[in-house]
C-alpha cells in the first residue's frame, strides 16, 4: 500500500513539473507573436477618460494608437511637442523611411473599453521589430494612406504631472511633419 502511494505521489509530482515546463513553453511562444500589454490600473486616470471619450467619438475604431513621435508645425514655426501625441486608429500614417532611420513599430499596447490602444515609446528601439511590426499591422484599421482622414486624430498631452488633455481635435491647425517616402499598409500586408 506504501509503495502504490509512494507511486502515486511520484507520478503526480512529475505531472506537476511537466505541466510548468508546458506553461513555461506556452510564454515563450506567446512572447514570439505577441508585444507588452500595459495594466491599466497603473495608466493616469485622466488619459483613461480622454482614450474613453475618443472611443464614444468614434466608436467604429477598434484599434488605437497614441504615437508621442511627432512634429508640430504653426505658422511654419516648430512647436515644443515634447509632451503631444498623435491618437487616432492604427494606420501606416507615419511609417516608411523617415529620413535616414525606419520608423519603429509600437512595442505595447493596453486594453480599454475592448479596444487595443497601441503605445509609441522610446522602449520601441528596445524590441524586436519584426514582432512589433506583425502584430501592429494584424490590427490595422486603416491600410491605405489615401483612406488617412484627418479628422480621425486629435492631439493630446501628457504632462510629467500626471494631466492628460486634449490639446486639438483639429490637426490641420498644425502642420505636422510626414514622412518621406511614406508607405501603404496594403502593400506590406500582401
Amino acid at each position: 500500500m506504501k509503495l502504490y502511494l509512494l507511486i502515486f505521489i511520484l507520478l503526480f509530482t512529475l505531472n506537476g513539473c511537466n505541466k510548468g515546463n508546458s506553461i513555461l513553453e506556452n510564454a515563450k511562444n506567446r512572447n514570439k507573436s505577441e508585444i507588452n500589454i500595459i495594466d491599466t490600473t497603473n495608466v493616469i486616470p485622466q488619459l483613461k477618460t480622454l482614450l474613453r471619450e475618443y472611443i464614444k467619438t468614434y466608436p467604429q475604431f477598434n484599434n488605437l494608437v497614441l504615437d508621442g513621435d511627432v512634429v508640430l508645425y504653426k505658422e511654419n514655426k516648430a512647436m515644443n511637442s515634447d509632451l503631444i501625441y498623435l491618437l487616432g486608429p492604427t494606420s501606416m500614417m507615419k511609417y516608411g523611411e523617415y529620413y535616414v532611420d525606419k520608423r519603429l513599430y509600437p512595442s505595447s499596447y493596453l486594453k480599454i473599453a475592448d479596444k487595443l490602444v497601441f503605445i509609441s515609446s522610446s522602449n520601441d528601439k528596445l524590441t524586436s521589430q519584426e514582432i512589433c511590426k506583425k502584430f501592429y499591422l494584424k490590427h490595422l484599421e486603416i491600410e491605405n494612406n489615401k483612406e488617412i482622414n484627418n479628422k480621425y486624430f486629435w492631439l493630446v498631452k501628457i504632462t510629467n504631472n500626471g494631466s492628460a488633455f486634449v490639446f486639438s481635435k483639429n490637426i490641420n491647425d498644425y502642420m505636422i511633419k510626414r514622412v518621406k517616402n511614406q508607405i501603404d499598409g496594403s502593400s506590406i500586408l500582401k
